[in-house]
C-alpha cells in the first residue's frame, strides 16, 4: 500500500494527495488487525502536496521509473547556466565542437577489442549521450567516472556516418535528487 501511495496510484480516489495516502497506508494495512469495518487514524490531517522533486524521488522509489520528470531536467536550469547541453542539442552541434553534456549513466563498458577505452552511456531528459573515454582520461578521472550514478562529461564532438559521440577530456559527478543505478561491464 505504502508503494502504491508513493507511487501516485491512488490519486483517483484520494484526489491526488500522496502524503495523505501514504497517511492512511499505515492504519489500513492494519485493518486486518481490528474490528472489522473500522479503520483509526486513516484520516490525515491537512498535509502539503509534494512538489515535482519529490514526486519524481516518489516515483523513482515506488517503481524505478517516473514518466513525470526526468532527474536531470530538475537540474536543467542550472546545467544550461554551466552551459551543458542536452542529448538533442548535442546533435546540432559541429563535429570538432567544444562541449559539455551531462546525464544519468546507464551503462559503462570497456570491451576487450577497445584497447583499454571505455565507454559510458548518458541518459538526460532528451536522450542518450555515448561518450568515449581514452586509457588517459579514464586513468585520472577512474574514481569519478567508475563509481558516480550522475556524470558531467566536458569534451568534444565527434560526429562520423550519423553516429555523434563526445570524446571526453573532462569528468565530475553530477549530484541528482535520487540516487541510480547502471549496469556495469567493465
Amino acid at each position: 500500500m505504502e508503494a502504491l501511495a508513493t507511487a501516485g496510484a491512488t490519486a483517483s480516489l484520494d484526489g491526488g494527495n500522496r502524503r495523505g495516502a501514504l497517511w492512511a497506508a499505515g492504519p489500513l494495512a492494519d485493518l486486518a488487525q481490528g474490528l472489522e469495518g473500522i479503520v483509526v487514524g486513516a484520516q490525515s490531517p491537512p498535509l502539503p502536496a509534494m512538489d515535482r522533486v519529490e514526486e519524481t524521488v516518489a516515483d523513482l522509489w515506488a517503481t524505478g521509473i517516473s514518466v513525470d520528470s526526468s532527474l536531470t531536467e530538475l537540474v536543467r536550469d542550472e546545467l544550461e547556466r554551466q552551459g551543458v547541453v542536452t542529448a538533442e542539442a548535442l546533435r546540432a552541434l559541429p563535429d570538432g565542437a567544444r562541449v559539455s553534456v551531462a546525464g544519468v549513466v546507464t551503462h559503462r563498458q570497456r570491451p576487450e577489442t577497445a584497447r583499454g577505452i571505455t565507454f559510458v552511456n548518458l541518459e538526460d531528459e532528451t536522450g542518450l549521450v555515448n561518450v568515449v573515454c581514452s586509457v588517459g582520461v579514464w586513468a585520472r578521472h577512474r574514481r569519478v567516472a567508475q563509481r558516480s550514478p550522475a556524470l558531467v562529461v566536458s569534451g568534444r564532438v565527434e560526429s562520423a556516418g550519423g553516429v555523434i559521440n563526445v570524446v571526453a577530456e573532462r569528468i565530475r559527478p553530477l549530484v541528482l535528487a535520487a540516487p541510480t543505478g547502471s549496469r556495469d561491464f567493465c
